[in-house]
């Protein structure tokens, strides 16, 4: 979390902040339930049954910061009288732009191209060296067809005339305001 939103919410609140950024262990974990009101946490804190098990629990809110709660047993929060949150758009365009980042550093072999550049050995400009392929025009396969993978397919054929093919395990439609009847 930036410094600046630490230190304003913790000139707001009574706050406790994990500053080594590693996830918690299961008796921490623990302890930050019999500690806080609401607790703010990411993907890398596992929330067992166990834990919400804890004698003492004296949080009500579980805040996640991000859209999957997989890690998080959401059965064992509530039977403990925890709200769950979460974020579930504050990553999809952000983590669209990577995946199209990582189409074009593979296409386009700018990872090579940088540790070329960087050994020193860069000769010049020559017609055909890391030449790489272009996106522009090809067939982007997406397995899965949630927020993220909508955004990548919006991304893709926006940018790069992309021809977008996927597979779901339901309709995206369903979840699609534009398109829900």
């Amino acid at each position: 979390m930036p410094a600046a939103v630490e230190a304003e919410i913790a000139s707001r609140y009574d706050a406790l902040f994990n500053k080594t950024d590693v996830a918690l262990a299961p008796d921490q974990l623990k302890q930050v339930l019999q500690q806080a009101d609401i607790v703010m946490t990411t993907v890398t804190d596992r929330w067992t049954e166990e834990i919400f098990n804890t004698p003492g629990i004296r949080a009500r809110m579980l805040c996640n910061v991000g859209m999957g709660v997989n890690h998080i047993n959401a059965a064992a929060a509530k039977r403990a009288g925890m709200t769950i949150s979460n974020t579930p758009d504050v990553v999809t365009d952000d983590t669209a732009d990577i995946a199209i980042a990582l189409m074009l550093m593979t296409m386009r072999r700018l990872g090579e191209g940088e540790r070329h550049a960087r050994s020193g050995a860069w000769g010049g400009l020559r017609p055909t060296f890391m030449l790489g392929r272009t996106l522009r025009g090809k067939t982007l396969g997406i397995v899965g067809y949630g927020r993220i993978g909508r955004a990548v397919a919006r991304q893709a054929a926006a940018a790069f005339d992309m021809k977008i093919i996927y597979h779901a395990p339901r309709d995206p439609r369903i979840d699609d305001p534009a398109t829900a009847g």
